[in-house]
């Protein structure tokens, strides 16, 4: 008899609850540590936040590092692919403009930060672009 699908992703079993869930087949795992069963896989972090200005922190911090790694590469010779920089700094200025005015206000620094490390990659690829 073949069985029905199952009709949302919660009602299939994960990998995480295949392992651990108890079966009546397997007392065994009945009384490990894992008997409980989730009806969805637990993820190893924290929920994200929802604090815009919290979320805007890590956009930063993303793009920054980003630009840092690119610099990195440029200054070390080798090939460096920039696509979607852009659309990550036009998603933090969108990001910057949701926030409430004093946030939007006290980002201001972080910002002018970004703009002075875009410049430092801009001369960084000239200095190294082949002649």
């Amino acid at each position: 008899m073949a069985q029905a699908a199952p009709r949302s992703p919660l009602d299939r079993p994960s990998r995480t609850n295949a392992r651990s869930a108890p079966t009546p087949g397997n007392p065994s795992l009945t009384s490990s540590r894992h008997a409980a069963s989730v009806p969805y896989p637990v993820p190893p972090w924290p929920p994200p936040s929802h604090d815009p200005a919290e979320a805007h922190r890590a956009l930063v911090e993303q793009v920054q590092n980003t630009i840092a790694i690119a610099r990195a590469l440029v200054a070390s010779g080798r090939p460096v692919e920039l696509a979607g920089l852009d659309q990550a700094v036009g998603l933090l200025c969108a990001k910057t403009l949701d926030l409430p005015p004093d946030q939007g206000r006290a980002a201001r620094p972080y910002l002018s930060t970004i703009l002075n490390e875009l410049d430092l990659l801009h001369a960084t690829l000239q200095e190294n672009a082949p002649a």
